[in-house]
């Protein structure tokens, strides 16, 4: 941080440093975004069938309703978020994650 002139009563102001965003070659941005978007949908569809039993297991260990539907959107995100293709039994990855945010 840099400090400026100070004001007229004697408190300098510290400025926030000016960041610099490089921009992504637009083919790969849209590529990328492509790529994410068709991960998602598929998860989306999978995250269906699924999320019964990854609300059961954290319902079971925690005993609230409340507390398992923040721990099975906690799961879809961290899922969202993941990569995935190493994954053999998306059901079993998810059930774990569950039962470990519990």
């Amino acid at each position: 941080m840099t400090r400026s002139s100070p004001p007229p009563d004697g408190i300098p102001i510290l400025e926030q440093p000016r960041l610099r965003w490089r921009r992504m070659p637009e083919e790969v941005g849209s590529a990328r975004v492509a790529e994410l978007s068709e991960q998602q949908n598929i998860l989306g569809a999978e995250w269906a069938t699924h999320r019964p039993a990854v609300f059961g297991v954290a319902y079971r260990l925690l005993g609230s309703v409340a507390d398992a539907e923040d721990v099975a959107q906690d799961v879809w995100l961290r899922a969202a978020g993941a990569d995935l293709d190493n994954v053999d039994d998306l059901r079993a990855w998810l059930v774990t994650v569950a039962a470990r945010r519990s």
